[in-house]
């Protein structure tokens, strides 16, 4: 098990850009108008014709009740970095990005639909290119005969993950998601410096939580309203006793912060690398003898 937290708060370059009309002191709303303050999308619920004086970053603060600017999403250009997975940044055919790191070994990209990912690595010191790896993202799993070959869909992976990425003090790392004759989309862009754990053990748990809403009259008929589900998983990881001390501050320090669990560091896993990005919240361990130790992690995901 390895967790990651993102460190990456823009772009030094985006093949796209906010295009979302910002917010006007000087203009007037009516009831449901957009307008973009910073990297957010807020829709007016004051009267029509009116304004505020505060921004509606600013306005968004006061309590419910007051408030005239509602926060409804992230800009385009924004939703892969906002901190959720159900947001997705969307270009037509390929997005290409950069970013700036500094000693930063992964990456991980959620909510994907690619044909292939292509991630390079070049050196700010010295111009040179250091690192590339392409990622077919083709799912080929159901493929086992020819039967399959010939009939089954062939699906797309929902994320990419590597961890290989050489540790450069000033570097920058170029993404390009490519989704041929469609549109290129992702969710969230998680990369920093994983922080190892210990080996997860078989025996996890794998939960979905559903907040689609099945409701069903006195009569029986029954009403199903799709929503979203997330994960809510249970992990049990064999950790080095001497170790727990700065496990124990470690996951202190992570309460209540959105981090990626990395369950499978395995490179040709069968488990889409068990990712999920959100929080714990129950962490223990038992410390049986001076050699091995047992962490016990409930970890919840976010939309």
């Amino acid at each position: 098990m390895k967790i990651l937290q993102n460190k990456i708060i823009d772009y030094s370059y985006a093949n796209f850009t906010e295009i979302e009309t910002l917010w006007d002191v000087n203009a007037t709303y009516n009831y449901e108008d957009e307008a973009r303050d910073g990297h957010y999308i807020y829709a007016y619920a004051g009267t029509n014709g009116t304004n505020t004086t505060a921004s509606p970053s600013v306005d968004f603060l006061k309590l419910p009740q007051n408030r005239k600017w509602i926060k409804i999403r992230p800009s385009n250009y924004y939703a892969m970095l906002d901190g959720e997975t159900k947001t997705q940044t969307e270009v037509n055919s390929t997005i290409d990005i950069e970013i700036q790191v500094s000693n930063y070994d992964a990456i991980a990209l959620l909510d994907l639909e690619a044909t292939n990912v292509i991630i390079s690595l070049v050196d700010n010191a010295t111009s040179t290119e250091v690192y590339t790896k392409t990622i077919d993202m083709l799912d080929t799993s159901s493929i086992v005969d020819f039967y399959s070959y010939a009939f089954n869909e062939i699906g797309k992976k929902p994320s990419a993950y590597i961890d290989d990425i050489p540790l450069y003090t000033s570097a920058t790392l170029k993404i390009i998601i490519n989704n041929i004759g469609s549109v290129a989309k992702c969710g969230r862009l998680v990369c920093g410096r994983t922080y190892y754990i210990g080996t997860t053990g078989y025996g996890a748990n794998l939960n979905q939580e559903s907040y689609s809403r099945k409701e069903t009259d006195v009569f029986g008929n029954t009403t199903l309203a799709h929503s979203n589900s997330v994960n809510l998983d249970s992990y049990e990881v064999s950790v080095q006793t001497s170790s727990v001390p700065n496990i124990r501050r470690k996951f202190k320090e992570l309460d209540a912060v959105a981090i990626l669990f990395i369950m499978d560091e395995s490179q040709n896993t069968i488990l889409d690398n068990l990712l999920t990005f959100g929080y714990y919240q129950a962490f223990s361990i038992l410390i049986p003898d001076s050699q091995i130790s047992t962490a016990s992690l409930q970890i919840k995901g976010i939309l």
